[in-house]
């Protein structure tokens, strides 16, 4: 058995206990910490809505809540660069979810939905698939503007998760 460096055991080990290594290799872009709020944010490899909040979860954070128009931009502008132009159905996949009795949408971060950037002719459940989960949209499709999206359809619409992590405040301990 050949010789492993201390390095390569520290970040196995820290990669395992933390069970970050699942995380790390999801993650297409980031880390980017938006300005203003000093959140940091992260871009996913393509996958379904609850993979990437499942993984958005073992990041220590969600899917991204939009809280404003502004903060709508900061992803857009952010993450869309990395996703390929060539797919057809594109879209940042964030933390808003549907009511399940279908009556209203919520984030999965636990903070009220006040603010929300549908394209005018959203939601919709589009060809009477169950729509329960968001995305920001892509061109060709209405760029910057959300659109529900299913897991369920043939072509399994999958987009990028945005994962949002609100670091810790400065001299507060994890417990």
């Amino acid at each position: 058995m050949g010789t492993v460096s201390k390095s390569v055991v520290v970040s196995l080990l820290c990669g395992g206990l933390l069970g970050l290594g699942s995380a790390r290799a999801s993650i297409l872009a980031g880390k980017v910490t938006n300005p203003a709020n000093g959140h940091d944010y992260y871009l996913l490899n393509q996958g379904t809505w609850t993979a990437a909040e499942a993984e958005a979860v073992s990041m220590g954070g969600h899917l991204a809540t939009v809280r404003n128009a502004g903060e709508n931009a900061f992803i857009y502008n952010a993450f869309s660069p990395f996703v390929p132009a060539a797919t057809q159905h594109r879209w940042l996949e964030i933390g808003l979810k549907e009511i399940e009795d279908e009556s209203g949408w919520y984030w999965l971060s636990g903070e009220a939905f006040s603010y929300s950037n549908w394209d005018p002719t959203q939601p919709d459940d589009n060809l009477g698939f169950d729509e329960d989960f968001v995305g920001i949209a892509l061109a060709p499709l209405t760029p910057g503007l959300w659109h529900d999206v299913s897991e369920d359809r043939p072509n399994n619409d999958l987009g990028w998760g945005v994962v949002e992590v609100v670091p810790e405040p400065a001299g507060v301990a994890a417990v």
